[in-house]
């Protein structure tokens, strides 16, 4: 993962001018989860560009495919959220971005194979009666629910997805929500997942500021989005500090990312 640390460095390293120490770690903090938010953002929009360039023909294989090394990229801001109960609305998960995919909770991905082995099984083989059809449009919803083709049924779930779940047929036994958010950090010494911003977090002895990396949160991004996380809060802080040498410097090098 991308350390929040170095990160951190970078930054201070490139807009402190003349040692004034205007890049703080509480100052880097305020910046950091906007800077990763937005590169989550551009990896949203890279995916539909991605999807573009296969269709005309132009994208490479043999992996490095650009849609397919987007994707990994993005995988890293998948998560999930429980609920249990036989409520048919609930809350959207906290700072979620995009459902992916909806869970009967009395689903599972594993298996006994009969001879007293868990074994994991693969999604286009488990149950179709465990996962919802996830819907947005609410006309189609409409028609969706006055069907007598299409209505749902135990077999065939449906999910309306607005500023809530709506889940149909009405009563469940609980789901799971799998779904992306941009607020997620990496523990720095156990690799524990938060769905929380990343940290600096730190102790200051005798006037210096050094890293506590017990409590440092690492960007949840991989380590090769060091340089443009850099760039982004860089920027930030050049537009905070109106410092126009620094927004062009930063400006430059994000367009070079691309």
């Amino acid at each position: 993962m991308a350390s929040v640390s170095q990160v951190y460095e970078g930054v201070r390293d490139l807009v402190n001018k003349e040692q004034k120490g205007f890049i703080t770690p509480s100052v880097f903090n305020s910046f950091a989860q906007a800077a990763q938010t937005n590169i989550f953002n551009s990896l949203m929009n890279d995916m539909i560009s991605g999807k573009k360039l296969a269709k005309q023909g132009v994208d490479v294989g043999e992996g490095v495919s650009f849609r397919e090394r987007k994707r990994e990229d993005l995988n890293h801001f998948i998560t999930t959220q429980e609920y249990e109960g036989n409520s048919s609305v609930i809350p959207l998960p906290d700072k979620c971005a995009k459902v992916i995919s909806i869970l009967d909770i009395n689903g599972t991905l594993e298996e006994d194979d009969g001879e007293g082995n868990v074994v994991t099984v693969a999604d286009d083989v488990m149950d179709a009666d465990f996962f919802y059809e996830i819907l947005y449009d609410p006309s189609v919803l409409k028609n969706v629910l006055h069907s007598h083709l299409s209505a749902p049924t135990e077999g065939y779930k449906i999910a309306h997805v607005a500023d809530r779940i709506h889940l149909y047929p009405n009563g469940t036994g609980g789901v799971t929500v799998t779904y992306y958010s941009p607020v997620l950090s990496k523990s720095m010494t156990d690799g524990t997942i938060f769905k929380t911003s990343p940290l600096f977090a730190f102790t200051n002895t005798a006037g210096y500021e050094t890293i506590n990396p017990a409590n440092s949160r690492d960007f949840i991004l991989p380590e090769h989005y060091v340089p443009e996380l850099i760039y982004e809060i860089a920027y930030m802080c050049g537009v905070r500090l109106r410092d126009q040498e620094i927004i062009a410097y930063t400006q430059q090098k994000l367009a070079s990312e691309i």
